[in-house]
């Protein structure tokens, strides 16, 4: 299965002087001129619709005097749901070409809108195209890409007198010590990424065997 990738968060500095509130935006964003028409793409982590949204409105007031705001989203571990617009361009000529600059650079957990100031020069279809597929591109570029990976946590409950045997074991790559409580017994609480989940679980149900363990996913 291919690796897919998510933005992580980070406010950049606008090029061409535009007024933008870091603390509002929290995004990536890219500027650029083409035939006097202004082009602001502005690329941000997601989890769900209602934030990609949310993120679009957001976008509409801080350029309330665009005459576009075209976005474009991508959801789920492996990308399974995907929204865009052309929001009044003609059909096809941004939304689109938007959401394949995601798809080829194969993130998901994003939206990216590219907002249009009209510069009184037509594009054309083409140019239109060209335009959108351009600045999304930059921006997705200008973004710090970081890999979509689950994590699994585990709850381990041992005796005292197995707690050194326990840390030692589980020295395993990908693995996490997120939380330790003495009680009664000791609960050591463990973060795994799914690369790391099966050489956990392996080492786990070992020691439970030997019942020297008890651990359950949380």
């Amino acid at each position: 299965m291919t690796m897919k990738y998510t933005i992580k968060n980070d406010i950049s500095q606008s090029e061409l002087g535009t007024t933008i509130s870091r603390s509002e935006l929290g995004a990536t964003v890219y500027e650029e001129k083409i035939k006097k028409s202004l082009f602001i793409g502005s690329l941000k982590h997601v989890t769900d619709m209602e934030s990609a949204r949310v993120f679009v409105t957001e976008i509409s007031k801080i350029y309330p005097q665009a005459n576009h705001y075209c976005p474009a989203c991508i959801l789920g571990k492996n990308g399974e749901t995907c929204f865009c617009s052309d929001d009044r361009e003609p059909s096809g000529t941004a939304g689109k070409p938007i959401l394949n600059m995601l798809v080829k650079h194969e993130l998901t957990n994003v939206v990216l809108v590219v907002t249009r100031y009209f510069g009184g020069i037509e594009l054309g279809i083409r140019g239109l195209i060209e335009a959108y597929r351009g600045v999304a591109e930059k921006t997705i570029l200008k973004g710090k890409k970081e890999p979509v990976i689950d994590y699994f946590d585990f709850s381990c409950l041992m005796s005292y007198d197995f707690y050194n045997i326990f840390t030692h074991k589980i020295q395993i790559p990908e693995i996490e010590i997120i939380d330790t409580k003495f009680m009664d017994k000791i609960e050591v609480i463990l973060r795994v990424s799914e690369f790391g989940k099966d050489n956990l679980l392996r080492v786990l149900r070992e020691m439970e065997n030997s019942q020297k363990v008890l651990y359950k996913g949380i």
